[in-house]
């Protein structure tokens, strides 16, 4: 797995030291390469906005703050300095809540698997402040949802509900797996699952994946349910997937699960064959291999080698962070991802369906009758078929160099 998905050398000196710092610790040959980037002239602010952007502030602020570089200039580690301490506010209020609620959940019987946020931090970096997060995400039954969402609005949540109609309910493409709460206090968000839905990736794969594989781990002076290593480093490529990997971040958690000693690698292609997502999977790896040298082995990659979509599908994810966004073509062409990162057929036929099918999102969609929504329906197709034409032209205009 040899492969570079870069040139790596033509990146701006900015983008170059991100890529490095963007791990717990590093090598001599990588202290080497800070040490370099260090002399080079660096736009400051620029790091800091893509640091924040791609989730990766609290790994670069570890490498440059508190290692023995110490080539910043002063003004900008003492802006980096601030920004890290609040930073560190934030996750200590968040993980502290995250207590009190697993507390709640607990004692009133409710089984509760807390993931991403503070304790996947804890997890694959060993501390919460290395890593950004924003809300708190836990999964509990579909039996125990509405139990645990009465206790936390007895705990000072509110939450909204948006209404659907049964007709909209029926054609509706993105199915809702959760619902939000917000506390006032601290200005938290709590999001209470009782399904994680990548249907348009692959029917199979759902909460089941982590119920049936559970330990318990410390966190916080206490023991708390966590899935297992393989089930979250899938559903992490599954997640950035979903995504198109628009974080740099999230490949530095695929990285850190991945250089686990424990980690069953045999286990993991198994778990991946049988909901269907290899070649999720595969780019995930990719990804975390070239990018940051994971540690992946052969035999967790069909035939033993880096797939050729996957190199490429991975290199044109990279190339996404530097281009300027474009909503028609960035979302035709996420669509158009997804069909390529479907290992079945028949699930590339669904998606195809729900392509054309209202979403969630459209709020005037909520209380539609019978027949405007029908109207919207005919509508949205040919949207989508706009949106495809759109992309494909300015495509084609990139390819001849007229822009």
């Amino acid at each position: 797995m040899d492969h570079p998905i870069l040139d790596f050398a033509a990146l701006r000196p900015e983008w170059r030291l991100l890529v490095v710092c963007a791990r717990t610790s590093l090598d001599p040959a990588l202290e080497s390469s800070v040490s370099e980037l260090l002399e080079l002239p660096m736009d400051w602010e620029y790091i800091q906005s893509e640091s924040f952007r791609h989730g990766v502030f609290p790994l670069l602020y570890k490498i440059l703050g508190t290692g023995t570089h110490g080539k910043m200039p002063s003004a900008v580690a003492a802006r980096f300095r601030k920004a890290f301490q609040e930073h560190v506010l934030r996750c200590l209020l968040l993980s502290g809540r995250l207590v009190q609620v697993l507390k709640t959940l607990e004692s009133n019987g409710i089984r509760a698997i807390p993931f991403k946020g503070p304790s996947m931090a804890s997890r694959l970096y060993g501390d919460i402040c290395m890593r950004q997060y924003s809300d708190l995400d836990i999964l509990v039954s579909r039996e125990d949802l509405e139990k645990a969402k009465v206790l936390l609005l007895r705990e000072g949540f509110v939450g909204k509900e948006g209404v659907v109609g049964p007709l909209q309910g029926a054609f509706l493409a993105e199915p809702r797996c959760h619902l939000s709460l917000f506390s006032e206090k601290g200005g938290i968000v709590v999001e209470l699952h009782y399904d994680i839905n990548y249907t348009y990736f692959s029917p199979r794969f759902s909460a089941e994946l982590f119920w049936k594989d559970l330990h318990w781990e410390e966190f916080e002076k206490r023991t708390i349910l966590s899935p297992s290593s393989e089930s979250m480093l899938l559903y992490l490529c599954v997640h950035g997937a979903s995504h198109y990997w628009e974080r740099l971040g999230w490949i530095s958690d695929v990285a850190e699960l991945a250089r686990m000693e424990d980690f069953n690698w045999g286990k993991l292609v198994a778990l991946a064959t049988e909901v269907h997502c290899r070649k999720i999977l595969s780019l995930g790896l990719v990804l975390a291999h070239t990018l940051l040298q994971a540690p992946i082995p052969a035999t967790a990659l069909p035939g033993g080698e880096e797939p050729a979509y996957a190199r490429r599908t991975a290199l044109s994810v990279v190339n996404a962070w530097f281009r300027e966004p474009k909503h028609h073509r960035d979302k035709f062409m996420r669509r158009f991802f997804y069909l390529k990162m479907t290992d079945r057929r028949q699930d590339q036929v669904e998606q195809l369906r729900e392509m054309a099918t209202p979403t969630q999102r459209s709020g005037s969609l909520r209380t539609l009758p019978h027949g405007p929504f029908l109207i919207h329906l005919a509508f949205r197709m040919v949207q989508m078929a706009a949106r495809a034409c759109l992309a494909v032209a300015e495509r084609i205009e990139l390819w001849m160099g007229w822009r």
